[in-house]
């Protein structure tokens, strides 16, 4: 099996690779932004884009997301991310390993892990043929694992749901405290009771988020295009699906966008009331330019690649090999924190909180070295020779 890699040259990233194999179908883009910090850590999604340009523009974006996002949390990882272009539905072994191969030829500077549209069971198998994946946890050690998927917590999805969860409620702390302060006085085992909030998406982490939630009292509006995840929402959980177009126009205390990129746009901006947007989709702000107009609307907006940044947490364990639930336990606490953190320094300045969250990454970066992950990645390598 031949995976053809392709350097692009794109402004302000290390390197852009595509990865290509027609035989076994595979086109896919893997991004590295920063690799000051170490390696490139990141998960793999794979999604029907509409053009080659589409998914580069996407890796590109959620690398330099993954970038901040692993400076802030503190793993001493470099950003970045790849996408498999195709419905994830047709994807096929040959097509999984022909993207190991990729991952083999890029020699441990890209470090994978799952995301949209790629299961625990897909790292598994790309982790037979590849030492560079993890988050698969135990099934990848059954199935001949060469990796580490064997070694930590596996999939991540869990752990991002725990961490939106902790920094959903440091946002309403923040922006709504009065409020729920006194709530949750008056009913310590459910904090969040008549709290109201809109989940765009409910895959593995909006689906976990809207358990968390409910379980506190909070009162959840969802969208979900799967019927059957929709209706076992609805039975379980006591979520109320409807259709995105009416999601945004609701009385909302949180909007929690949990799909894809881009939630918060221009078009959609006017119809949206929530005073908190706290979710755990990667890039949820068309541009830059909406966390300034969200601060002057008096929205408080958590930045994404603060509030979702556990699942990477607990992949940078299993490659790190200090896995432990303790040690995640440990880190995911800390975003509430950092958040809090962020929600002040932007009140303090009269800076929008995305702008005074990437200052602060690029601090991070600036003043950081990667030596754990260079180690580790070293250790890697020795392994898949």
């Amino acid at each position: 099996m031949t995976t053809r890699i392709t350097d692009l040259s794109i402004d302000g990233f290390e390197r852009v690779v595509e990865l290509a194999d027609p035989q076994a179908g595979l086109l896919a883009f893997v991004g590295l932004h920063s690799l000051a910090l170490g390696p490139g850590l990141g998960g793999c999604r794979m999604f029907d884009y509409r053009s080659r340009d589409a998914a580069l523009s996407d890796v590109c974006n959620l690398a330099r997301g993954m970038s901040y996002k692993n400076a802030l949390a503190d793993i001493s990882f470099g950003g970045g991310k790849s996408v498999i272009v195709g419905d994830p539905a047709t994807k096929t072994p040959e097509l999984l390993r022909a993207f190991a191969a990729g991952l083999n030829a890029l020699k441990g500077d890209y470090l994978s892990a799952e995301d949209s549209g790629i299961t625990p069971a897909d790292m598994a198998l790309i982790g037979q043929h590849s030492a560079f994946v993890a988050g698969a946890g135990s099934a990848g050690a059954d199935q001949g694992q060469v990796g580490v998927t064997g070694n930590g917590g596996g999939n991540p999805a869990p752990f991002t749901a725990q961490g939106v969860f902790l920094g959903l409620k440091a946002a309403v702390a923040h922006r709504l405290g009065g409020y729920f302060a006194s709530a949750s006085q008056a009913s310590q085992t459910r904090p969040l009771n008549g709290l109201k909030v809109g989940i765009e998406g409910l895959g593995q982490v909006g689906y976990e988020l809207a358990r968390l939630l409910s379980n506190e009292g909070a009162q959840i509006v969802a969208t979900e295009l799967d019927a059957e995840r929709a209706a076992q929402a609805t039975t379980a959980l006591n979520v109320r699906v409807v259709a995105r177009d009416q999601l945004f126009a609701r009385d909302l205390d949180v909007f929690a966008p949990c799909a894809m990129g881009g939630a918060v746009s221009l078009a959609r901006l006017p119809q949206l009331r929530a005073p908190v947007i706290a979710g755990a989709a990667n890039n949820q702000l068309e541009n830059v330019a909406l966390g300034d107009l969200l601060a002057q609307r008096g929205q408080l907006y958590a930045p994404d690649y603060v509030i979702n940044a556990a699942g990477v947490i607990s992949i940078a364990g299993e490659y790190l090999g200090c896995w432990s639930p303790q040690w995640v336990a440990a880190k995911v606490e800390q975003i509430p924190t950092r958040l809090t953190r962020i929600f002040a320094r932007a009140r303090a300045t009269g800076q929008s909180t995305a702008m005074v969250a990437d200052r602060c990454a690029r601090e991070a970066i600036r003043a950081g070295k990667g030596l754990l992950a260079t180690q580790a990645v070293t250790e890697l390598r020795s392994k898949s020779a």
